[in-house]
């Protein structure tokens, strides 16, 4: 099975359009799919709107964090409450192109252990591909693991990969790097990126920043057990 979790935050908007064109995808792919949208303490009526897409499609599957997280928290709930074996990240914005998730699906069959969606014409401002660009420059070189957009919120893995690695706090920034690490076979395929049509760009480049206080405890996550680690948010089904 595959479980596509999709951390939203005040994203009311772009659900209803999001599961249209993951429906158009799905429908090709033949395979059993269930769709976990995991609320990050939204403020407008984003949890409504998981609630009334459930009772129209089945595969729909809601959660909503008590307090907000940036996105680290909603992404560890998704990989605990998944069911599938392959888990699929990507955001809830429409940014994403979700015709694209074949072809990670056809990394992970073809050998890969992290398939990334490469923004290789990011839709962004400037300062967002700066800031990116920085990000991926400084972490390859701490990690000596050069890869070209670490941070793109379309990531294809196993499950038991997921879970073994530390996403809350921040961490979840550095996932491709503590993988690349370990030595893991990671696979940048390059993927549609579209403008925002709706709502707010959450980005915030002082929280990357910030993220680099965490390096410390990435860097200890390469060697850590694989197992799942513990430290979830409070949450509830929707």
């Amino acid at each position: 099975m595959l479980s596509i979790i999709i951390p939203v935050f005040n994203e009311a908007n772009n659900l209803v359009p999001l599961c249209r064109e993951l429906s158009e995808v799905l429908t090709h792919l033949h395979r059993a799919t269930e769709i976990l949208f995991v609320d990050d303490a939204s403020t407008d009526e984003t949890s409504t709107i998981i609630r009334e897409l459930q009772t129209s499609d089945p595969r729909i599957r809601g959660f909503r964090l008590e307090h907000n997280t940036d996105k680290g928290g909603a992404l560890a709930v998704g990989v605990k409450e998944a069911r599938g074996d392959i888990c699929i990240m990507m955001d809830g914005d429409l940014q994403n192109d979700p015709a694209d998730i074949p072809l990670l699906l056809a990394a992970l069959e073809q050998g890969a252990d992290l398939a990334l969606g490469w923004r290789k014409k990011r839709a962004d401002n400037l300062m967002k591909r700066l800031s990116s660009w920085l990000f991926n420059a400084c972490m390859s070189a701490v990690f000596q693991k050069r890869l070209r957009d670490a941070n793109t919120g379309l990531k294809v893995l196993r499950r038991e990969t997921a879970i073994s690695v530390p996403l809350t706090s921040g961490l979840f920034r550095f996932l491709p790097f503590v993988l690349a690490k370990r030595e893991l076979k990671i696979a940048e395929v390059p993927t549609h990126h579209r403008p925002r049509r709706n709502g707010s760009s959450k980005f915030r480049s002082g929280r990357r920043l910030l993220s680099l206080l965490k390096l410390s405890a990435a860097l200890r996550a390469v060697h850590a057990p694989l197992q799942a680690p513990e430290g979830l948010p409070a949450y509830e089904t929707l």
